[in-house]
Order: structure tokens, then C-alpha cells, then sequence
């Protein structure tokens, strides 16, 4: 879907805390933020929850001017 510029927007949260031995990575080659960026997302917003970070990212033409 992010290859075929079907997503405007996308959340991301992160955490320090690892899923654990069992768990598996959101992304397999580099990380998603870098994904998403290579794929014409930008940061638009971000918030701190506690110890994790919520990372709003939007298409950059659907970015109000």
C-alpha cells in the first residue's frame, strides 16, 4: 500500500520497550519512518504519551499550505 501511494496518512507509534524475542519488526530492511519519508510522507505532528512517541505523518500533497 505505501509503494502504491494509497496511504495520505499514517500514525506511528514507538516505544523503548522492546516486543520481545518472539516478536517481529514492523519493517524488515530500514526503519518505517525512513520508509515513509521515501515514500513522500513528512512529519506533521508528533506527541510524547508517557515513554512512547506518537509520529503523525501525511502525503506531502495533501498538506494544507
Amino acid at each position: 500500500m505505501l509503494d502504491a501511494s494509497l496511504i495520505d496518512r499514517f500514525a506511528l507509534l514507538t516505544s523503548p520497550v522492546a516486543i520481545g524475542k518472539g516478536g517481529l519488526p514492523a519493517s524488515s530492511s530500514e526503519p518505517l519512518a525512513d520508509r515513509l519519508e521515501a515514500a513522500g510522507l513528512v512529519e506533521v505532528d508528533h506527541q510524547q504519551l508517557g515513554d512512547d512517541l506518537l509520529t503523525i505523518f501525511e502525503r506531502r500533497s495533501t498538506i494544507s499550505q
